[in-house]
């Protein structure tokens, strides 16, 4: 198990760090061929691009939002389970964790915006 920066313990998947901007993201996943997700030191999320090489908060556009998920569920998903057996990371665990990166992103907007209540939501009955 390995512990990153912001305290989420993973599988024992290797972190990279990438530096951008003056300041280091640990990578989370691809959003496109070419951007990155990653999460700097206090926990929020960024998309990473190399053109112009600029860390960008991550918004609230349902693309971005989606590389992130997809991004989020190959880095925390682990190895596939052997049949009948339960993954490395279960799915609640998994969402637990997502719930808290998208708290990070931004704690006013899930206690206040719609759009991400319903979002979380969607996650929720999605994933478990």
């Amino acid at each position: 198990m390995e512990e990153l920066r912001f305290g989420i313990t993973l599988d024992d998947r290797p972190a990279r760090v990438q530096e951008m901007g003056g300041r280091d993201f640990t990578v989370l996943g691809a959003v496109s061929s070419y951007q990155e997700i990653g999460i700097d030191a206090e926990g929020r999320l960024f998309l990473l691009d190399p053109t112009p090489s600029t860390p960008s908060l991550l918004n609230t556009t349902m693309d971005t939002f989606r590389g992130f998920l997809k991004a989020f569920d190959e880095f925390y998903a682990g190895e596939p389970a052997a049949e009948g057996e339960e993954p490395l990371v279960p799915r609640r665990k998994r969402l637990r964790l997502l719930k808290k990166q998208l708290t990070a992103v931004d704690e006013a907007a899930i206690a206040k915006d719609l759009y991400w209540c319903v979002i979380v939501e969607q996650i929720e009955d999605a994933i478990l």
